[in-house]
């Protein structure tokens, strides 16, 4: 008899946690962000931006980290109350969410290069990957903002399962196995 995962293990419970908390912070500089206007002074709008680019380039580490653990480490299986269709629209769905978060930070990341301004991380200066460019910063900005919101439709779509499986009465296989 094979043995059966029952939790994800703990630094991969702790890689979901910490990048769903950075990533909803993200959402929130985000949304107020780009509310600021242009013309504010820059030292009040400067540091929400550089902000913003490090916790999103810190994101895009952890989930680098969090897909090499994924590869070398088997996930608990997905309930057998969950159909073959089911199962698969999970892995699919899962397999696109980890897309999107590739996208966001590296679409961000080369809307910022071409923007003229230099991205930081924690302070030290990042390599630019391209240079002033207002068509090409627009371009990978407005990608960035669309990969947001397709990105929310998947945090959406993951919770909706999660309340599918609760009012089931299945919520302690799904929701217990990414609880440390």
């Amino acid at each position: 008899m094979e043995n059966k995962v029952e939790k994800y293990t703990l630094p991969a419970i702790g890689l979901h946690w910490v990048i769903a908390i950075l990533i909803i912070v993200l959402f929130a500089m985000g949304l107020y962000m780009v509310e600021l206007p242009e013309n504010v002074v820059p030292s009040v709008r400067k540091p929400w931006f550089e902000w913003h680019k490090t916790i999103g380039l810190l994101v895009f580490l952890l989930l680098l980290v969090r897909v090499l653990w994924r590869i070398t480490h088997q996930p608990p299986e997905l309930p057998d109350t969950m159909t073959a269709v089911q199962k698969s629209f999970v892995n699919v769905v899962h397999k696109l969410f980890y897309v999107s978060m590739i996208i966001q930070p590296v679409s961000g990341y080369l809307s910022s290069s071409f923007s003229g301004y230099k991205t930081k991380f924690f302070g030290l200066p990042l390599p630019q990957w391209g240079w002033k460019d207002e068509h090409y910063n627009h371009f990978f900005g407005e990608i960035h903002e669309i990969s947001a919101i397709i990105l929310a439709g998947f945090i959406l779509i993951h919770l909706a399962g999660i309340v599918s499986h609760k009012l089931k009465g299945n919520s302690q296989s799904i929701m217990q196995r990414m609880l440390p």
